[in-house]
């Protein structure tokens, strides 16, 4: 169902609008009751009984975070879609790149009455994509939600969600071709804090490292022998019960660019001490790249400092940047 709205201003500047949903013309605009957000004065709100009575508010927000008072509850008679959404997706072979090609088709689709106009994809990665057949490369192994939405000429809209999973069978390939593989338990050093080494977990490559969320600031650092110098994308396997953890990555000292600075490992469900909860993460650049950095001939020194949130650490994977295709 389409939701639309006067657009809103300000001094700063309206950077999106936030949308509330209730049973009742009273509701109060609550995170509880909030549905999501739009950059523009526009919503599709989806998967909903037909007939049933619903409220929405709108709150803007501008460039600086401030928050306009909520709207009055406009009152909505769900309809049946007149939308049908769907897509299909199969892997594209790349035996000479790390990323996971994916092509989707959403040809699929209907609607009555009307005409399809906008294929929206959400790649579940942080990108975004338009058109009914699309390709998108995964850099990072892991399932993904990847969201379809349709508008027709007449504003209908339609949604439809899949999962995806990207098998990391990189790593190995990464190994073979002049990867370096760094156990966690060799660190080379750390400070601020003092972290522990645990044996038995489930799936580990050898023992992994613990207990360096507790101190924030708390780093763990690898001298790093290479042969090659040249580009380099750095991956972790580590596991975290925690909702999320931070880290910064500190490459000879420096950061290699901004989004090393208090990355986001999203939480993995625990920390392998009874199920495999590893994960790979091949660290960012910008717009879902692999951002890469510079090692010279001889020792480099790799560190990771603690911003916050838990989490277990198993091995670091340093692979040649020759082997992405995607621009760091």
């Amino acid at each position: 169902m389409r939701i639309a709205w006067p657009a809103a201003t300000a001094p700063q500047g309206v950077t999106r609008y936030q949308v509330y949903r209730g049973e009742t013309a009273d509701f109060p605009a609550a995170p509880e009751h909030l549905l999501g957000s739009a950059a523009e004065p526009v919503y599709y709100d989806f998967d909903l009984e037909a007939g049933s009575q619903l409220y929405y508010r709108v709150q803007a927000m501008d460039a600086w975070g401030n928050v306009s008072a909520p709207s009055a509850a406009l009152p909505v008679q769900a309809k049946a879609p007149t939308v049908r959404a769907e897509f299909v997706f199969h892997r594209r072979p790349d035996d000479d790149s790390l990323e996971t090609p994916i092509e989707f088709d959403a040809s699929g689709s209907r609607a009555a009455p009307g005409e399809i106009r906008q294929w929206r994809w959400d790649f579940g990665d942080g990108s975004t994509g338009e058109g009914a057949q699309i390709s998108h490369r995964y850099v990072q192994p892991g399932q993904y939600q990847v969201t379809l939405r349709l508008e027709t000429d007449l504003g209908a809209g339609g949604r439809l969600s899949k999962l995806v999973h990207i098998n990391p069978t990189w790593v190995e390939k990464a190994r073979g071709r002049g990867g370096l593989w760094l156990e966690a338990e060799d660190r080379s050093r750390e400070g601020d804090g003092t972290s522990r080494v645990i044996g038995g977990r489930v799936n580990a490559s050898g023992g992994i490292v613990s207990y360096w969320e507790k101190e924030l600031g708390h780093w763990l650092e690898w001298d790093v022998q290479v042969a090659t110098p040249g580009e380099y994308a750095i991956a972790v396997r580590y596991a975290s019960g925690a909702a999320e953890a931070l880290r910064d990555c500190l490459v000879n000292g420096k950061l290699p660019g901004p989004e090393w600075a208090k990355m986001l490992f999203p939480g993995t469900g625990g920390y392998s001490s009874q199920a495999d909860n590893w994960s790979w993460r091949l660290l960012p650049g910008g717009k879902g790249a692999i951002r890469t950095c510079r090692l010279d001939a001889g020792v480099n020194t790799l560190r990771l400092i603690n911003r916050g949130g838990g989490m277990a650490l198993d091995a670091v994977l340093l692979v040649p940047a020759a082997m992405l295709k995607t621009a760091p």
